[in-house]
């Protein structure tokens, strides 16, 4: 059910002093929020080491069953330095990577075009997506926050307990659940292109702990 990561000091710091009052309380007001839910953080001291910061987070694909997950995508919405090492390198384990139950490597930004995938969704439910995430960007941007992910979690319908009946799925406590248009198709690795499917996507909003300082614009500038 959880997601247990390392942290950066500046992070901690980001989240205790700048975000967590409001976060909380936008929560409260904003249910529907694709804001992924964080459930503590703590130092662990060492002796004669740097201490460690540990972030618990909810896991966005716990509930799912590990062999209905086709694909997980980490969007940023740019193409720089934005593929999937693990792709090209087995095994490897990218610095800040979410880990999920699932044997599925999380791709990135590039691999999605490469892939030739679309998250295809009807008009009611674009809307919804496009206001919550719309919501969820304002907020992150008034807290002076603006390196953040989209998780997106491709399932397979077939293989869901859910049922399929709202085009809409009932929230969850982890995340949102989307539905497809009835005859979707993705490809499951590259080059191989599977049969129409139905899908569901379970959309979370995740690492949203760093401010927009010097350093951040400086990056940008360089990119």
């Amino acid at each position: 059910k959880f997601v247990i990561k390392t942290i950066r000091r500046e992070e901690k710091n980001c989240l205790i002093r700048r975000l967590l009052s409001h976060y909380l309380k936008y929560l409260k007001t904003e249910t529907r929020s694709f804001l992924s839910r964080i459930y503590g953080v703590y130092k662990l001291n060492r002796s004669h080491r740097q201490a460690i910061y540990i972030l618990i987070m909810e896991n966005l694909t716990h509930i799912v069953n590990p062999e209905a997950i086709v694909k997980i995508y980490d969007l940023k919405g740019s193409t720089v330095d934005r593929r999937s090492k693990k792709l090209l390198t087995p095994n490897h384990q990218e610095e800040g990577e979410n880990l999920s139950f699932s044997s599925q490597p999380i791709q990135k930004d590039t691999d999605l075009i490469r892939n030739g995938d679309s998250f295809d969704v009807n008009a009611e439910q674009r809307e919804v997506l496009l206001r919550t995430l719309g919501g969820d960007f304002s907020f992150l941007r008034e807290c002076g926050i603006m390196d953040y992910s989209i998780l997106v979690t491709l399932i397979d319908a077939d293989k869901f307990q859910f049922s399929l009946e709202d085009t809409l799925l009932t929230q969850t406590n982890t995340g949102r659940f989307f539905a497809s248009s009835p005859a979707s198709s993705v490809t499951i690795s590259r080059g191989e292109q599977t049969s129409p499917r139905r899908l569901l996507y379970n959309i979370g909003v995740i690492d949203f702990l760093q401010i927009y300082n010097k350093k951040k614009k400086c990056e940008r500038l360089t990119k």
